[in-house]
């Protein structure tokens, strides 16, 4: 077959197969699969068998798991065959041979009569024997005496009949999932191109977070790695503002990062691991959305983690209140935006309107600002004493006022009660 292949197109590439690989996705397809079922079965070479009953009511119908099924292997790029039936051995038979369903009993039996015996992938030796009967479909198995069947060909025959239609009870082997966050590729061929690497690592990515949703919990850094052939691999960190495991959020990140990455070599494999920061915080839905909200809009966390991805994180700082009566004072900055915000006491009850724009420093105002001209202002509050800062050498002793101005403009001034002059320290909007 190979050779016929090769003569028929001479820049036919063959690889060979790997099991492990196989072995690997149909494990990483369980563990996204336990989004959808509690008991999913990773016990066979070819096929992974989901129990639904349980979760059509969950989820809306058979309809839709059979969408969402669809939709994940789709996107994967994987060719697949879906079938349901009412036991684990007869769903499996089906799907390999493409059949479809089967729902209730009478037509499980019809169905399963007119398979192949190939379909139940016993080993060779058996399906040579049963061959060697002139029995090639299971109909023909379900019609001999049972005594004789099993005397020629074993137990195994009767005992699998008899789970695929129900009369015997079928223990799945439920998947447990392993514990590292982690999912990886090799690649057959040193990979250069900037584009397929990006595609790769989105998919990585969500492969990565179908593993949280199964575990249920959290992430706030994600390490990609890059291995190389020869060369030392490179590791990129991309660190979130918050736990989450929305992937459109670490992918956004991840684009970024690739827009500046440079990769002197080939690179062989890609892997992506996290660490759980904490369980997943689930809050109750709104019954109605917030009028205005639009979808796809993005919140201040994501803008931070944006910013902080293309600035860098040295550029990027969070604003905190501070426990100060100078109002130059009264902010500090939270260089560490990884994390929540860090808050501090506010000023204590009784002061004054603050404005939003306050002067780098404060402008001394003249006589005749105060008094005439288009700029005049008038003042339209009572005075704030501020007397602080003696206790390290920065005394101030002002009287704060909100003054209007002829244009309109609302001023926030004080009097230096050591000065005697007048300064504008800040603007409200």
């Amino acid at each position: 077959n190979v050779m016929a292949a090769l003569a028929t197109c001479h820049r036919l590439k063959c690889y060979e197969r790997s099991i492990a690989d196989e072995r690997a996705l149909l494990t990483e397809l369980a563990g996204w699969a336990l989004c959808l079922t509690s008991l999913v079965d990773a016990g066979f070479e070819d096929a992974l068998l989901l129990e639904v009953g349980g979760s059509m009511r969950l989820f809306g119908g058979l309809t839709v798991i059979r969408q969402s099924l669809s939709a994940e292997l789709t996107h994967r790029g994987l060719r697949f065959s879906l079938s349901v039936a009412p036991t684990r051995l007869a769903a499996l038979w089906l799907a390999r041979s493409g059949a479809g369903d089967a729902f209730d009993g009478e037509q499980l039996r019809v169905m399963l009569g007119a398979l192949p015996i190939d379909v139940t992938h016993w080993p060779e030796r058996l399906r040579a024997l049963l061959h060697g009967m002139g029995i090639r479909r299971l109909g023909e198995c379900l019609r001999l005496p049972r005594k004789g069947i099993s005397l020629r060909a074993g137990k195994r025959v009767l005992a699998e009949l008899d789970q695929a239609l129900g009369r015997h009870v079928d223990v799945a082997d439920r998947f447990v999932p392993a514990e590292p966050l982690s999912c990886e590729t090799e690649f057959m061929e040193g990979l250069a191109d900037a584009g397929q690497l990006t595609r790769v690592g989105c998919r990585l990515i969500q492969r990565l977070g179908g593993i949280l949703r199964q575990r249920h919990v959290e992430v706030r850094q994600i390490d990609i790695v890059f291995r190389r052939h020869g060369k030392p691999s490179v590791q990129q960190s991309l660190v979130l503002a918050e736990p989450t495991q929305d992937v459109s959020r670490m992918t956004r990140l991840f684009l970024c990062r690739m827009e500046r990455l440079e990769l002197d070599e080939p690179v062989t494999g890609i892997s992506c691991r996290a660490r759980p920061e904490r369980l997943m915080q689930q809050d109750s839905g709104l019954l109605f959305e917030h009028p205005g909200q639009t979808d796809g809009s993005m919140s201040l966390t994501e803008l931070v983690e944006l910013l902080c991805e293309r600035l860098g994180r040295e550029s990027v700082c969070r604003m905190r209140a501070w426990p100060d009566h100078r109002p130059e004072h009264a902010w500090q900055e939270q260089r560490d935006c990884s994390g929540p915000a860090e808050h501090a006491a506010a000023l204590p009850a009784g002061c004054g309107p603050r404005p939003l724009w306050l002067l780098p420093e404060p402008s001394c105002l003249s006589v005749a600002e105060l008094s005439a001209g288009r700029a005049s202002v008038r003042l339209v509050s009572e005075p704030e004493r501020i007397e602080s800062g003696w206790w390290e050498g920065a005394a101030v002793r002002r009287d704060y006022y909100v003054a209007r101005t002829a244009r309109g403009q609302f001023w926030w001034i004080y009097r230096d009660l050591d000065r005697q002059r007048w300064y504008l320290h800040g603007l409200f909007c």
